[in-house]
């Protein structure tokens, strides 16, 4: 299943928690998933 990407400010703002709340989350390894994506350089 496909879902959008979405940043991290419209996670924290969907999920009404602060982007630093978010941030400490994923440091602590709870909260929604997160994927990191990297740009490919030629």
């Amino acid at each position: 299943m496909h879902y959008p990407v979405m940043t991290e400010k419209h996670v924290a703002d969907r999920w009404q928690v602060s982007l630093k709340t978010l941030r400490r989350w994923r440091l602590d390894g709870k909260g929604p998933v997160s994927r990191g994506f990297r740009t490919r350089k030629s």
